[in-house]
């Protein structure tokens, strides 16, 4: 499934193994601004991670989209902001936010840690404990007690999986079961991509996939109940 955000509209489109179909309106937050990021904790709910000119707040959703109820809102605003969750927990970081934890499926959020996000662009989670996060520089630190402490990981047995894909950045992967799918991104010449590509963990191998969305980089991406949602970007001539 596809996600587009243009001020307060929120758009879908099915995007169901090789099926893409047209774009329909579900609902609209009741505030202007950039959808930084959306993810689901327990299968159920989604939350969305919104930026406007002053803050940031949180939008949750226990209807697939079609009502949105705010949840949290950070004391201001700042590009960056990242969001994961699993099971009934939950993550955010960002420039604004430091470090926030929920533990209730997005109910309610907490301020861990520091308050130092650490420069992250990304960060993934085993368990409902164990954080890994990799900031500008490449590097990758883990938390052993849900994001307050970090540890930088210097050599866990780390190895290079080659794939067919086009070397890119400003892309986005998730994780459904265990596949891995990689999406869109720019190349170091700036030429947008929209290539889905699936990793096989098991048996170590990547296949290309068949996708209708369109080229995009800077976007954010989700699986959820076997659908990938994908919304967002910027195809080099304006954002979506």
């Amino acid at each position: 499934t596809e996600l587009d955000f243009m001020q307060d509209r929120l758009g879908v489109t099915l995007l169901d193994a090789n099926v893409y179909e047209d774009w329909r309106f579900i609902q609209g937050l009741g505030v202007a601004g950039n959808v930084m990021d959306l993810f689901s904790i327990d299968g159920s709910s989604l939350l969305a991670v919104v930026e406007t000119s002053s803050y940031d707040t949180i939008w949750r959703s226990g209807d697939v989209g079609s009502n949105w109820t705010c949840v949290h809102t950070a004391s201001g605003s700042g590009d960056n902001i990242f969001a994961i969750g699993r099971a009934d927990t939950a993550y955010v970081a960002g420039a604004a936010w430091g470090w926030h934890r929920s533990t209730d499926a997005g109910s309610s959020w907490a301020r861990i840690g520091s308050g130092e996000s650490y420069g992250f662009r990304s960060f993934g989670q085993a368990g409902t404990s164990v954080v890994a996060g990799a900031d500008t520089l490449g590097r990758i630190y883990r938390s052993s007690d849900g994001g307050s402490s970090w540890t930088l990981i210097t050599s866990y047995g780390w190895s290079k999986i080659s794939s067919g894909a086009t070397n890119r950045i400003v892309h986005q992967a998730a994780v459904w079961s265990d596949k891995m799918f990689v999406f869109g991104g720019a190349t170091e010449n700036n030429s947008y991509l929209n290539d889905l590509w699936r990793y096989n963990i098991s048996s170590n191998q990547w296949t290309e996939v068949q996708c209708g969305a369109t080229i995009r980089d800077d976007h954010a991406m989700v699986a959820w109940d076997n659908e990938l949602f994908i919304f967002g970007g910027y195809n080099g001539v304006g954002s979506y």
